[in-house]
């Protein structure tokens, strides 16, 4: 039993003193316990950390509890202290305002073990500020893939990337997620510099590292309240991120966190037939037709680096070259259409 891989769970919290009972209820009911916890508060007003201290001394391993003088400003910033300060293989980010069914982390830790799988993750369900439940995550996956995630699945990362993290975040929530901290580190870590879409990007860098288990039980609470991340609405950031995550799930199999796909990068998926579907994909559904307007929001990424300079060029070429194909390809097609009417009216005149 020694062997086996221990867990830390990372806690980072702001302002989450009326959800923390319940977070920490449903940590240590856990039916495969945590070894560590590493509790991080960013600079709370509420009365969070003394509270996570008084709740966490009941827990029989080791607790860590770290509280910023300065509010970080970014929630991934606190992903990477907590993963950092993690003692052991296996890392479950518990966001403090969501909650879970008993069984989470052991379902995900035997999920771990048999597949050897880099990072596995379970179904939501929606709840309220107070707790009501609001239905199933299904709600979000079904919109691009209908009944995709309803069973469990075991799948390469790379392919988990192309397949789905290229149309949205298909793991929308951290707390339903237990990854190895290598696989994390070698991947680059969460990018401190994204405002919303920074798990997306460690998810998809860290799926590249090895496989991706899914469990399709519904085992965590994703709660949904005023003061999220995906309540803010619409932002350029916010679209200049999803673009970049998007991008980078098709175009390349990542292996580091920081290189930039060069102009020869981007030539290679427009060429290379075995990436050809893949390319068609990208000039379809990232609407790279509005090139200028995403590159602008782009900018605002001063540390997410998905494209070089030189490879934004080529990509503006590349999208007018494929326009052209598109509308020649559609060319026989409409004349077809337009053809027998024409020819019909000819031979009448004819005649």
């Amino acid at each position: 039993m020694s062997d086996r891989p221990g867990i830390t769970a990372v806690l980072p919290c702001y302002n989450h003193a009326r959800f923390l009972e319940e977070r920490i209820g449903s940590l240590l009911s856990q039916t495969h316990p945590v070894n560590q916890i590493v509790f991080l508060d960013d600079a709370s007003t509420d009365g969070s950390a003394e509270l996570a201290e008084k709740l966490l001394k009941v827990f029989p391993g080791q607790v860590d509890i770290y509280v910023n003088s300065f509010n970080s400003g970014s929630p991934f910033a606190q992903w990477n202290k907590g993963v950092t300060l993690a003692e052991h293989e296996l890392i479950w980010i518990a966001e403090t305002d969501d909650s879970c069914d008993p069984r989470l982390i052991e379902t995900l830790y035997s999920s771990i073990l048999n597949s050897g799988a880099v990072l596995s993750y379970a179904q939501s369900r929606y709840i309220s500020d107070d707790g009501q439940d609001l239905g199933s995550v299904l709600s979000y996956t079904d919109r691009l893939w209908p009944n995709a995630f309803r069973d469990c699945f075991s799948m390469d990362g790379a392919q988990f990337n192309w397949r789905y993290m290229v149309g949205l975040n298909a793991i929308p929530n951290a707390s339903a997620v237990l990854f190895r901290k290598d696989a994390y580190h070698s991947a680059g870590s969460a990018n401190e510099a994204m405002r919303f879409c920074g798990d997306w990007d460690a998810w998809i860098r860290t799926c590249s590292m090895g496989r991706v288990e899914f469990i399709s039980d519904e085992l965590n609470y994703f709660r949904c309240h005023a003061s999220t991340s995906r309540a803010t609405g619409y932002t350029p950031k916010a679209a200049a991120e999803y673009f970049a995550c998007r991008l980078s799930a098709y175009l390349r199999d990542i292996q580091t966190g920081s290189s930039a796909l060069s102009a020869i990068d981007v030539m290679k998926c427009f060429l290379d037939p075995t990436e050809q579907w893949q390319w068609n994909q990208v000039v379809r559904s990232l609407s790279l037709n509005s090139l200028p307007e995403a590159k602008g929001r782009y900018q605002e990424l001063s540390c997410f680096p998905v494209l070089d300079s030189r490879a934004w060029t080529m990509l503006r070429v590349l999208c007018s070259v494929q326009e052209v194909r598109s509308q020649l390809s559609a060319l026989p097609r409409r004349l077809a259409r337009m053809l027998p009417i024409g020819f019909g009216s000819l031979f009448r005149d004819i005649q």
